[in-house]
């Protein structure tokens, strides 16, 4: 993916969920798009998730999407 590109797009789906109560593991598929919309990359990603009110302890309270009011 060249810099200089008008627009580059990271996509990212749930590849796979695992956890109980105590641990909460979510592995992203993501993608690398140049301006023409072809993919130049793939990789994953994976995160430790919190439920709710862990989250809320934390100072996390939303989240919104591109587009979504």
């Amino acid at each position: 993916v060249m810099t200089t590109d008008s627009q580059i797009t990271v996509r990212g789906h749930i590849a796979s969920q695992r956890g109980n109560i105590v641990t909460n593991i979510v592995t992203i598929h993501l993608t690398l798009e140049n301006s023409q919309g072809e993919v130049c990359d793939e990789g994953e990603a994976i995160y430790f998730t919190f439920g709710p009110d862990k989250a809320k302890e934390m100072g996390f309270d939303s989240c919104k999407v591109e587009g979504e009011e």
